[in-house]
């Protein structure tokens, strides 16, 4: 019998291989880093807020030691004058610290995490990540109070509505909030990001 002749067999497609995406799109990096500032933000106030109740020290104007609400008080002084400072509870002030405090956070959260997401790729090692935000927020630290706000303000009241190292142990935890909710968020992107192409592939395939 003559042998029948088999059409060659198509090798199987190899599966398709996850690649690791290295850089998040501008508009998921700035989402990633408002929601980030955000959390850091909230958890940097609330440390702000222990400290000044704790220590009541004294603070640039005569008669009110640091409280709960100095540091909060402190931004509104910053950008109303020095009559919105309080040590007790004065709603309009408080709601106006709050939200630069927060705002702001949420703001300098975007520059963070893309420099998390620069260094360390979309999917960051979060003990890394945590370090670069340690260092990020001490250098906000050091432009935002000892540069910017003492350099307006000739009594330094903002810097010194609680102890000094207080400001520098509130931006380290948001420094390391940031970079560890940062580390978390874009990873959370990324995954999203990979099955989608992964699933516009598959498609295109059938």
């Amino acid at each position: 019998m003559a042998a029948v002749d088999r059409p060659p067999e198509r090798p199987a497609p190899a599966p398709a291989r996850r690649q690791p995406l290295l850089e998040l799109p501008a508009a998921a990096t700035a989402a990633v880093g408002s929601r980030a500032g955000l959390r850091a933000a909230l958890a940097a106030t609330v440390l702000l807020a222990a400290i000044g109740e704790t220590a009541a020290s004294r603070t640039a104007v005569t008669g009110i030691r640091s409280s709960t609400w100095t540091a909060i008080t402190a931004p509104a002084a910053l950008v109303f004058g020095p009559d919105a400072f309080h040590g007790d509870f004065h709603l309009g002030a408080i709601a106006a610290g709050l939200a630069l405090l927060l705002l702001g956070g949420a703001l300098l959260g975007v520059p963070g995490a893309a420099l998390v997401v620069l260094c360390l790729g979309a999917r960051p090692a979060r003990g890394l990540a945590s370090a670069i935000g340690v260092a990020y927020g001490l250098a906000l630290q050091l432009v935002l109070v000892n540069v910017l706000a003492n350099g307006l303000q000739d009594d330094d009241l903002l810097s010194r509505s609680l102890p000094t190292w207080g400001w520098w142990a509130a931006f380290a935890l948001y420094g390391l909030v940031l970079g560890l909710a940062s580390a978390r968020l874009a990873e959370r992107r990324a995954d999203a990001r990979a099955a989608a192409v992964e699933a516009h592939a598959a498609g295109a395939a059938r």
